[in-house]
């Protein structure tokens, strides 16, 4: 059976799901060789493993990415979609590479959780904007599988199955 490039790559997403924490990966931004010449984000590079129990590590990799966050949401606003996109993959792929999310002595989880989610669902928003759907539902799926209760992944998935 012949499938386009999009579902040859939802299927390898669906492909690499943690079992036991329902997350898809993404394939965004190259970290290492930064295919797109993407630099406004190179600071993330700097977080190298989740910190076990030391606040002031927590403190500066929530610092780091919010940082990011704010980066892309910048980019949103001025309707750079593709460019904010990036920004959000970037952040999401950083705290999926390092396991942020498995760390249960991180300090600061509840708000890493948040960070994660929050540009899952912006990132939706910014696929939604691009008429990308297929992108948009399989991303708001994502977040909702990491925090049911985020009611803009509700909204933004909803509106992207329309």
């Amino acid at each position: 059976m012949w499938l386009s490039k999009k579902d040859e790559e939802l299927e390898r997403i669906d492909r690499e799901i943690p079992a036991h924490l329902k997350i898809r990966k993404f394939s965004g931004i190259d970290k290492e060789n930064n295919t797109n010449g993407n630099q406004r984000y190179s600071h993330l590079s700097s977080i190298k493993k989740a910190p076990e129990e030391s606040p002031s590590e927590s403190k500066n990799i929530v610092e780091e990415l919010t940082k990011a966050k704010n980066q892309a949401n910048e980019k949103f606003k001025e309707a750079h979609y593709k460019e904010a996109i990036d920004g959000y993959n970037k952040i999401t792929k950083e705290i999926e590479s390092q396991l942020l999310l498995e760390s249960k002595s991180n300090p600061a989880l509840n708000t890493i959780k948040e960070v994660y989610v929050t540009s899952l669902s912006n990132c939706v928003q910014s696929y939604i904007n691009i008429k990308d759907y297929d992108m948009a539902i399989l991303l708001g799926k994502k977040a909702l599988s990491i925090d049911q209760s985020h009611v803009k992944s509700y909204f933004r998935t909803g509106k992207a199955m329309r």
